[in-house]
């Protein structure tokens, strides 16, 4: 028995990769297999693969997808796991398994820093493992896998527990300043991962570090917790701000991407089990379910909140007896939290809370209530974790029965719907916007294109010649020679701030008002040549600058605390 205490730590590990394992198995299988989202996903990773090829960094403007006719694709939609991607890609592997080893990864990941967290909160391996079971077989993490194939979400899930994780170090070790930059580097990296799992999220790790510091009353946990928090807000600054200053520029700001009315869970859709891979609405919809055992552990957790209430203000002293607490005030705060928040976000599933997600900043973009679904998954891990280290041995027994009924319920979920066997170009080809409902379209363009461009510069109107036309996703040059005066040239590359054209090394206005929203320019007769750029405005630069600054200083933090612990 002291043998496996020993190395009980390297056995529950290995049990949660071998767990991971069967989670991601379908993964490991050639091809892919069809999700709403993934095959998007692949798109976009060859796409991240155009722009960074180009030199274009930060990645904003897309010059091939939208038929060709680009759009500002990354300034809005979040980079982050196509960075990932890319550099997978780099190393030899296609675009369809680099896209794959980023959605196989975060499970793993995300599975051990939950078991890491869970563990180190309240000093039990066996809670951990529990917890890490939770966390992997929750039904909505399988959805996201192999129904919505949601490649941000999943990184949602790696770094909530993660963040966690760091945020629990902090409190541990007050002197040790990499944990702050480490957080922050975390933070941003959830901003950049996805815009809605971090509005999600973000409340959730905000409070968590206010429960540490308002046990601990400790100034530097403070300290250190906003250092952090700064730090992910300047790291990610280049994305978000010039995103959200921006955002009046595009469609999104006047057409949500879908009626949220539609999108409201009932009861049954949350409580029964069920499995689909449809959108939401069809016959075959993917489950909406917060899954049974989960929904045990969440009463039992309800129920352990109310016999401690009961203990304590009505003198009931037996039930406390009987539930035979053992917890320190943070452990209990950051439980009774996840109760209450859990809660929260189940009532914010059903229409009445409609109220709520119309008027509250930054939800009140979020279209799609059942979101909220992937932090609620963190939250009832920590509750099972809770529920199994209490010292009654009903609650032990009955969290570890529902953990092995959870990972037997759940795996036969743990597959695609059929595979596909496309090669990389199928992918590298595909021109569409990759977006549901061209949210991201420039306002100006009222004719939404079709098809790719016959040609990408043309001579709309006057008579002459186009030559030696080179593009890429940043820069468009060619020679003209006309023979007749004020004759329009276009561009067929859509207009977005940024751009600016130089014919003969002078600055042109740029004329977008037509129905494509794509770029005109008046030239006079004779030959001229002309360089259109792609380039970061004055506020994109100013963002740039506050990322740049801020790794820097991060790097200065993170050497000169290598440089102190040596010392000492």
């Amino acid at each position: 028995m002291s043998y496996i205490k020993k190395y009980l730590n390297f056995i529950y590990i290995f049990i949660i990769l071998i767990l991971s394992f069967l989670i991601i198995k379908p993964y490991f299988h050639s091809g892919y297999f069809p999700t709403h989202d993934g095959i998007w996903a692949v798109v976009r990773t060859s796409e991240m693969f155009r722009e960074l090829k180009d030199f274009q960094f930060p990645p904003r403007m897309s010059e091939f997808l939208n038929f060709g006719y680009g759009y500002p694709l990354f300034n809005f939609d979040y980079p982050f796991p196509y960075y990932l991607t890319f550099i997978f890609h780099v190393f030899r592997l296609s675009f369809i398994n680099s896209t794959k080893l980023v959605f196989a990864l975060t499970v793993p990941v995300s599975m051990l820093f939950m078991y890491f967290s869970v563990e180190k909160l309240f000093k039990n391996k066996t809670a951990g493992l529990i917890a890490s079971i939770f966390y992997g077989f929750y039904p909505y993490r399988l959805v996201d896998l192999y129904a919505r194939g949601s490649i941000g979400e999943s990184m949602g899930f790696m770094l909530f527990p993660i963040l966690f994780f760091i945020a629990l170090k902090i409190k541990e070790n007050t002197k040790n300043k990499i944990y702050p930059v480490l957080f922050g580097a975390s933070f941003a990296a959830l901003v950049v991962s996805h815009n809605i799992m971090t509005v999600l999220f973000a409340p959730i790790i905000f409070i968590i570090c206010l429960i540490f510091y308002l046990e601990t009353k400790n100034k530097k946990i403070l300290i250190n917790y906003i250092l952090g928090f700064l730090f992910g807000i300047g790291l990610s600054f280049y994305f978000f701000a010039p995103a959200l200053y921006e955002e009046h520029l595009i469609r999104l700001s006047i057409i949500p991407i879908a009626d949220r009315n539609l999108y409201y869970s009932t009861i049954k859709q949350l409580i029964m089990p069920a499995w689909g891979y449809g959108i939401p609405g069809a016959k075959d919809s993917f489950s909406y379910q917060i899954g049974f055992p989960q929904l045990i552990i969440f009463l039992i957790g309800i129920l352990i909140v109310i016999f401690n209430f009961l203990s304590r203000h009505s003198g009931l002293s037996r039930i406390r007896s009987w539930m035979r607490f053992a917890y320190q005030d943070d452990v209990w705060n950051i439980f009774l939290f996840s109760i209450i928040y859990s809660i929260f976000i189940i009532l914010l599933q059903f229409k009445f809370s409609g109220i709520f997600w119309e008027h509250t900043p930054l939800f009140k973009v979020i279209n799609y209530p059942w979101t909220y679904l992937a932090p609620l998954g963190f939250l009832l891990a920590l509750i099972s974790g809770f529920v199994y280290s209490t010292k009654n041995k009903i609650f032990k027994i009955t969290t570890i029965i529902i953990c092995l009924i959870a990972v037997i319920y759940y795996a036969p979920f743990v597959k695609p719907q059929y595979y596909t066997n496309y090669p990389d170009s199928y992918y590298f080809t595909n021109d569409a916007t990759t977006t549901s409902s061209s949210e991201v379209m420039p306002l100006w363009v009222k004719t939404l294109p079709l098809q790719m461009p016959a040609e990408k510069v043309l001579l709309s109107s006057g008579s002459g010649t186009i030559n030696n036309v080179l593009y890429n996703s940043k820069k468009i040059t060619f020679n003209v020679n006309i023979n007749s005066s004020n004759a329009i040239v276009r561009i067929n590359q859509i207009y977005y701030p940024g751009w600016g054209i130089l014919v003969d090394n002078k600055k042109m206005d740029i004329n977008y008002k037509n129905q494509f929203g794509v770029m005109d320019i008046k030239i006079n007769n004779g030959a001229h040549t002309i360089v259109a750029n792609f380039k970061e405005t004055t506020f994109r630069l100013i963002a740039d600058l506050v990322s740049v600054v801020s790794f820097i200083i991060g790097m200065i933090i993170v050497i000169f605390n290598f440089k102190r612990r040596d010392s000492e």
